[in-house]
């Protein structure tokens, strides 16, 4: 029910939820659960279930009305949608990321004595930890 009421909220369209429930089935069976460390499908079936059956046709036990280009093109629009959700969901934490773990450029005045740590560690065991001065 969660994932059903996010992507009908996604798509903002309730009457269509249909068209959802095989996203929502993929979802449940391949996320990986964190107690088990598994997706289910592959707990049960090692990964020998297609998970994609029902993505492009109909479910059997829908009584649906609607062709399947209507039905794909309906699954593309709701798509489309949940994408462009997306995408301004990461843009926004990226840009909040950015402000959240913005350094100050350090300027240093000519003729000061400045140390660096090394990339990696020091060249050899006789280095100091420290490179320079610069």
């Amino acid at each position: 029910n969660r994932h059903l009421r996010t992507l009908t909220f996604q798509t903002n369209d309730i009457t269509n939820y249909q068209n959802s429930l095989p996203f929502i089935q993929r979802i449940i069976s391949s996320s990986v659960h964190e107690a088990t460390g598994v997706a289910p499908a592959s707990m049960l079936f090692d990964n020998q279930v297609n998970l994609d059956r029902g993505i492009s046709t109909p479910f059997p036990l829908l009584k649906s009305t609607k062709s399947t280009s209507d039905m794909i093109s309906n699954m593309l629009y709701a798509q489309v949608k949940i994408m462009l959700n997306a995408m301004a969901k990461v843009t926004l934490a990226r840009a909040r990321h950015l402000v959240k773990n913005a350094k100050p450029i350090t300027v240093f005045p000519v003729g000061s004595y400045v140390l660096a740590k090394y990339a990696v560690g020091p060249p050899t065991r006789l280095h100091t930890k420290w490179q320079g001065p610069f």
